[in-house]
């Protein structure tokens, strides 16, 4: 009587071994498309988070402002332009600057008292950086403490509107009506991952 034989041939075996090998591989494909979407996601709801902590100081200030009646000196914002001529590819950034009189609590007092807050990128270091600096009225720019606010920050746009037309530029005895903010921010360690975020902050004016 003839035996029967149990199990796979060889053909059988590496049939089964390549279309396991495919399967894997594009598994393996799949889960990193995943957890790329799923880091370039987390980083975009970061960087979402610090702009919002940006517009959150902007705000405070803005609602602080003095008149240049009280103060003495009106809000000053200048247009500014950084040329990159290394990563960006010889790209023009904007890297506009404010200055706001306002009345703030001195650390050292304790007391409210007029102050000037000033916010501007500096890109003297290997990471772009925005900063608000605290200190004297009338400097341009003031001297003083220095808070960094976020990093990555590759452009600042500021417009200014007296309820007619928008304006790059802000140095009017009176103040504005709104200021615009336009922020560009990218992760310092994957600097293709960028967001744009714009906010308008009314100023009421006195």
């Amino acid at each position: 009587m003839m035996r029967r034989r149990s199990g796979f041939t060889l053909i059988e075996l590496l049939a089964v071994l390549a279309a396991l090998s495919v399967i894997t591989a594009l598994g393996t494909g799949l889960l990193f498309r995943v957890v790329d979407a799923w880091r370039t996601t987390a980083l975009r709801m970061d960087l979402g988070n610090t702009v919002e902590t940006v517009f959150a100081s902007m705000q405070r200030d803005f609602d602080s402002v003095l008149s240049a009646r009280r103060s003495g000196v009106p809000l000053h914002g200048e247009e500014r332009t950084f040329e990159d001529n290394q990563r960006f590819w010889r790209m023009g950034l904007e890297n506009d600057r404010v200055i706001l009189p306002l009345e703030a609590k001195n650390p050292q007092t304790s007391l409210a008292e007029p102050i000037a807050a000033m916010y501007q990128i500096d890109r003297s270091g290997g990471v772009p950086t925005l900063y608000r600096v605290l200190g004297p009225l009338g400097a341009n720019p003031p001297e003083g403490a220095q808070e960094e606010l976020a990093q990555g920050v590759l452009s600042m746009r500021l417009e200014y509107t007296d309820g007619k037309t928008w304006a790059r530029t802000w140095n009017r005895a009176a103040l504005p009506e709104a200021v615009r903010v336009s922020l560009v921010l990218m992760d310092t360690d994957r600097p293709f991952e960028q967001i744009s975020r714009k906010r308008d902050f009314t100023i009421y004016v006195e």
